[in-house]
């Protein structure tokens, strides 16, 4: 929801839109990721842990170049500005769902949002990183149902 920090900010744009626009870059990227070891690793970069058929679900996806394209496109495209100028006065309830040992967008990202939105919710899922959801799922659509207060006796459990 915020821009990247420090020399990220400034250099992931104009990288993904130079990316995003070479024809070539989504089956390069989709070809490395032929190559499980290179999933593995992208999977721990990000603080998580996904079980073999996790793993596996990701392997099949980055290596598929239409995904690796419409995931380029999407970040070539990204402009934040206007939802952190907006945030401030957001009325709609809003709860942030993030694991603490996120490594690819860090905790401190939602605690800031949290800040900025009056009467925000943030849960802190512990031992859990980007993938949070899918390391976790019950226990992310828990928290995902409570927000929504759709949450009955059974889902609480």
């Amino acid at each position: 929801m915020l821009p990247l920090p420090g020399l990220a900010g400034l250099l992931f744009p104009p990288a993904a839109r130079l990316l995003s626009a070479l024809p070539f870059a989504p089956q390069a990227f989709a070809w490395r990721a032929t190559q499980r070891d290179a999933v593995e690793r992208l999977i721990r970069s990000t603080g998580s842990a996904l079980d073999p058929a996790g793993v596996a679900l990701y392997h099949k996806l980055v290596s598929t170049p239409a995904h690796v394209a419409g995931a380029l496109a999407m970040m070539a495209n990204w402009d934040v500005a206007p939802l952190v100028r907006d945030l401030p006065s957001l009325r709609a309830p809003l709860t942030l769902v993030v694991g603490r040992g996120d490594e690819t967008v860090s905790p401190e990202e939602s605690r800031r949002v949290h800040r900025m939105v009056p009467g925000s919710r943030l849960v802190e899922l512990e031992g859990l990183g980007h993938l949070a959801h899918e390391e976790a799922p019950a226990l992310a659509a828990r928290h995902i149902f409570e927000a929504d207060g759709s949450c009955d006796a059974a889902h609480r459990r």
